[in-house]
């Protein structure tokens, strides 16, 4: 799997406020592992769901142990106004979030069909996040169909 063409597509969908207000809000809310819940949106082929559940708890070992670590001590930094240490978990998180990437990808590359039909996204994240609110995830999906691709053709999410 592209990890470049993941990233773009997590980055682009960040840059949609229609997008980035929900997952702001179950990333504080629940803690929920966003840059999972991107790439299960992004992933254009289909998997066995114990695979699924095996990327799920990967991502959720990294997410717990690396990148909410960080990002609660770029919390914790905010109101001290120290900028310097601030950007530098900034930046620091989103290293983690690019490792974890890159592992996704790894670990799904070549790991199924290219006859298969295109997956059903939305029933995957029900099936994979069943704590958020359907609608909610519903129109997610909607939305991040209209982001751009950046390697080859693209089922519709």
């Amino acid at each position: 799997m592209d990890v470049q063409a993941f990233w773009a597509f997590a980055g682009q969908s960040w840059s949609v406020a229609s997008i980035r207000e929900p997952l702001l809000r179950w990333q504080h809310e629940k803690e929920l592992d966003i840059i999972f819940l991107l790439f299960a949106c992004w992933h254009p082929h289909r998997l066995p769901p114990t695979h699924w559940a095996f990327l799920q708890a990967g991502s959720r070992y990294w997410h717990e142990r690396a990148t909410v670590r960080v990002r609660k001590l770029r919390g914790r930094l905010k109101p001290l106004a120290w900028l310097d240490g601030y950007q530098a978990c900034l930046n620091l998180e989103l290293h983690t979030e690019r490792a974890v990437s890159e592992w996704l990808c790894r670990m799904s590359a070549g790991r199924f069909s290219h006859t298969a039909p295109a997956p059903n996204v939305e029933q995957r994240l029900r099936r994979l996040f069943p704590e958020l609110p359907p609608d909610e995830l519903h129109t997610l999906v909607d939305i991040c169909a209209l982001i751009p691709q950046q390697s080859g053709p693209r089922h519709r999410l």
